[in-house]
């Protein structure tokens, strides 16, 4: 991954927090998957949306040309499905997540 795809990545990954600010939209994503080890756990994932903004903004700018006839609303939910569909468990804080990103463990 090279040029916009990076920095865009870069943008919704600055996007991400595990903190609600001001301007945060907090997605609850289910981590159970098909891991019955797993069930009911859920993780917190947070994207500022004046962060999230710029992301898109910048994806729409120098990304496909698609995207220019795309509302902003649309590529921020792009964007945020993105992240959230490939979202893996890898902090050893949490309960099982050593084991969840041994496994490779994929979120819906």
């Amino acid at each position: 991954m090279s040029g916009p795809a990076l920095e865009t990545a870069n943008l919704l990954l600055d996007s991400m927090s595990s903190m609600v600010g001001e301007d945060g939209m907090a997605h609850q994503l289910n981590a159970s998957g098909k891991q019955w080890q797993l069930h009911g756990l859920y993780v917190t994932v947070v994207f500022a949306r004046s962060k999230l903004i710029t992301a898109a903004l910048y994806a729409r700018s120098a990304g496909a040309a698609y995207l220019r006839d795309l509302s902003i609303s649309d590529i921020m939910d792009m964007l945020s499905d993105f992240a959230k569909r490939n979202y893996k468990l890898c902090s050893v804080d949490l309960p099982l997540g050593g084991q969840a990103a041994a496994d490779g463990l994929p979120l819906p």
